[in-house]
């Protein structure tokens, strides 16, 4: 479709669609429920430091992809080709759809206050179901294009700004005026709290929020074609909006606690309390000022609620190569959105809907829910967009753009810098505060190697050996048993008092009420069990190996070792590499044989992410931390799934 049909929109359109997109003022609140006055400094940093630069480089994607519809689609094409392209479209897709599930229940307590000055009591089923209402009606509006969104965002963006003005200046004057803060602002209270390792990781994991927080600059690119001014107006307004939204990040995280100390707010009306607090101190009655803040809200969660039902869809469907998706599914209206896509990801959303209702109480049991569900995964679409930088300045520098951040070596450095930060509070944002890293690592890397060495080393010596079916049929006995029957055999078997360890061996050791051997005595079970699996396959890829080029080796003189390492080894690599990653997979799921034989302990010295989601969630009761970690899980797990699927496709011959 030709983008002289469309309707266009100016560069205060396009701030304040960046403001809807990036700024919340829920931001503030939800941080400050989190890690108090600490999150000011955070906030600043977090602007400085991460979202300037990352904007920045937002703006050179944007100066290289002047025709793009699909934005973060096309840039990771430029330099990392198709596969990574659809990965980074999907995973920015996939990720908002459960965003959705945080923000459709607010535009319902905004509703309650602006009509009736108060919260009103609704049970997670009847929020699920008009927040579906909601958007079901968004769902619509978003496929009228950008200037029907920008419209709307453009009410709602300002008047959150004027907002937050009114609040900063406000907070000021009373404290000019002589007002003690609720908590006072000091070194000691901006500092974070890091008296112990449990309190420093969790304010590392509350980074996640606040990088969150100042992120979604990359979804107003594919609205480049509909803006007046082109490349240079686009890059010039999302700086200052990048600017302008950390600056008000930074500022209002300071103010406020001002008149309600740490601890006194909740994630659901935390922002009524404090302006509440602040309209009272002036002679604003509390009733008025609730209903005002309600309308402003209101409006710039619609305005963001229609952003992010847009654009995800934009980035994924708009440019996606046929053949991926039918026809009728890509295909773009007369406004460029692709709107029969728009609708299958409402079908898609609904159940996330209903989800987290099953776990929750009340509408601030639900928000926990949401807001954990959407924290650390939120960074993987900028994490690949920072790969995919990272890649356009090794390798196609040179490629013409009008707009540079700066030379190839600070481009790098920067990049480096914003990846290694990313990845540490990805982890620290994922990782429980009470699990040793090192578990999953040592369970997961050292498991697979151990296993996959024996699986090897047997499939060779069978090859020679007498009676080999006899030896086949034993190893993979345990493949088919149930995970169940061998883990309660094993637990006997490590009995203290009457397992075999001990009647036979002599081993005076209660090995699974040990911390340092528990976890190797359940790796040594799950290695075991799934030793026969990975013996099929490697003698499988031996029967299928040339003999003329082992016969060859042998004439030559190669001994046995060197026949393996330079004959054997590469041709069994892609086989090796398949047996690695569904290996992984599994080590990653590994979650009855925890149950059965530890229960996670001693110690929490087997405490592995399995086995964490099960506790969080049935034991502990705390579902959104619990669906945090099972989404990080999923992600992990997806992404070995397509590699494996990947390798399997190129041994047999596909096209790289």
């Amino acid at each position: 479709m030709s983008s002289e049909t469309r309707a266009r929109i100016g560069q205060f359109a396009l701030l304040t669609m960046t403001v809807s997109a990036v700024f919340n003022i829920r931001n503030v609140i939800n941080n400050n429920v989190a890690i108090g006055l600490a999150s000011a400094p955070a906030f600043f940093l977090a602007t400085i430091l991460y979202f300037v630069p990352f904007t920045l480089i937002i703006a050179e994607f944007v100066a290289m992809n002047r025709d793009s519809e699909s934005g973060v689609y096309q840039w990771v094409k430029t330099s990392m080709g198709g596969r990574w392209a659809f990965m980074a479209a999907f995973c920015y897709w996939f990720v908002n759809l459960f965003f959705f599930a945080s923000l459709l229940p607010l535009v319902l307590v905004f509703t309650s206050y602006l009509v009736t000055g108060d919260e009103q009591t609704m049970s997670p089923w009847a929020i699920t179901g008009l927040s579906i209402v909601i958007f079901a009606v968004a769902t619509w509006v978003s496929t009228k294009g950008a200037k029907w969104i920008g419209t709307i965002t453009s009410v709602g963006a300002t008047a959150v700004l004027v907002l937050t003005g009114v609040f900063v200046i406000m907070s000021l004057i009373a404290l000019a005026g002589g007002v003690e803060p609720a908590t006072p602002i000091t070194m000691g209270a901006l500092a974070p709290d890091t008296s112990s390792f449990a309190t420093t990781w969790a304010f590392l994991g509350t980074l996640a929020w606040i990088i969150q927080g100042v992120g979604g600059a990359e979804s107003v690119g594919v609205f480049l074609n509909d803006l007046r001014g082109g490349v240079k107006a686009f890059v010039r307004t999302i700086v200052v909006a990048g600017l302008m939204i950390g600056l008000l990040y930074a500022v209002a995280s300071l103010l406020m606690n001002v008149f309600v100390p740490v601890g006194g707010l909740e994630l659901s009306n935390g922002l009524f309390v404090v302006m509440g607090a602040v309209g009272e101190y002036f002679g604003i009655p509390v009733l008025v000022t609730y209903r005002i803040v309600g309308l402003i809200l209101l409006a710039a969660t619609l305005g963001s609620l229609l952003m992010w039902t847009s654009t995800p869809v934009k980035i994924f469907f708009s440019e996606i190569p046929r053949g991926v998706f039918g026809e009728k599914v890509i295909k773009l209206n007369e406004h460029g959105i692709p709107w029969r896509a728009a609708w299958l990801q409402f079908a898609i959303v609904v159940p996330i809907l209903i989800i987290p209702a099953l776990g929750s109480g009340n509408i601030n049991d639900l928000l926990e829910i949401v807001v954990n569900m959407t924290a650390a995964t939120a960074l993987i679409p900028p994490l690949l967009i920072l790969l995919a930088y990272l890649v356009l300045r090794l390798r196609h520098d040179g490629a013409e753009r009008e707009f540079r951040m700066g030379s190839r070596t600070t481009g790098l450095a920067i990049t480096v810098f914003l990846l290694a930060v990313f990845s540490f509070v990805f982890i620290a944002g994922t990782t429980p505060v009470d699990q040793a890293l090192w578990l999953t690592l040592v369970y997961n890397v050292g498991g697979v190697a151990i296993f996959l060495g024996l699986a090897l080393a047997y499939a060779i010596w069978s090859r020679v050996t007498r009676h080999k079916t006899f030896f086949r049929a034993v190893f993979y006995m345990p493949t088919v048993t149930p995970m169940v029957a061998i883990a309660y055999v094993w637990k006997l078997m490590y009995n203290p008092q009457i397992g075999v360890f001990h009647s036979l061996l002599g081993i005076d050791l209660n090995w699974l009420h040990n911390s340092r051997w528990a976890l190797p005595a359940v790796m040594a079970m799950t290695v075991w069990k799934d030793f026969g699996y990975a013996v099929i396959l490697f003698l499988s890829a031996l029967h299928s190996l040339p003999e003329d080029a082992l016969e060859a080796a042998s004439v030559d003189g190669a001994s046995a070792w060197q026949r393996f390492r330079y004959v054997i080894n590469p041709l069994l690599r892609p086989m090796t590499v398949f047996v690695v990653i569904t290996s992984l997979i599994s080590y990653v799921q590994a979650y009855v044989q925890i149950l059965i034989m530890t229960e996670g302990g001693p110690g929490k010295s087997t405490y592995l992410i399995s086995y964490i989601i099960f506790d969080e969630a049935f034991q502990k009761y705390d579902f959104g931390y619990a669906s945090a970690i099972a989404f990080v899980l999923l992600v992990i797990t997806a992404a070995l799934t397509a590699l494996s699927f990947s390798v399997s496709y190129r041994r047999s011959g596909g096209a790289r």
